[in-house]
Order: structure tokens, then C-alpha cells, then sequence
């Protein structure tokens, strides 16, 4: 029994290890594309 709390507190800690890494990712991209309509404004 004790094992298998284990096992799904692994899994779960997994899964918002994974949230974390997407949400960094997002927030990047969030970055990247901000920048790149500043700089589309600029050019126009």
C-alpha cells in the first residue's frame, strides 16, 4: 500500500514537473512573440 502512495506521489510530481517545463516554454514563446510584433510595428 505504502509503495503505491509512492509510486503516484512520483507520477504526480512528474506531471507538474511537465506543467512547469510547458509553462516556461510558453512564457518564452509569449516573449519571443512580443518582441517580434514590437519590431513588425517599428518596421511599418
Amino acid at each position: 500500500m505504502a509503495e503505491d502512495d509512492f509510486e503516484n506521489n512520483a507520477i504526480e510530481e512528474a506531471d507538474y514537473k511537465d506543467d512547469a517545463i510547458l509553462g516556461l516554454i510558453v512564457l518564452e514563446l509569449k516573449s519571443h512573440i512580443l518582441v517580434a510584433l514590437k519590431a513588425l510595428q517599428i518596421a511599418e
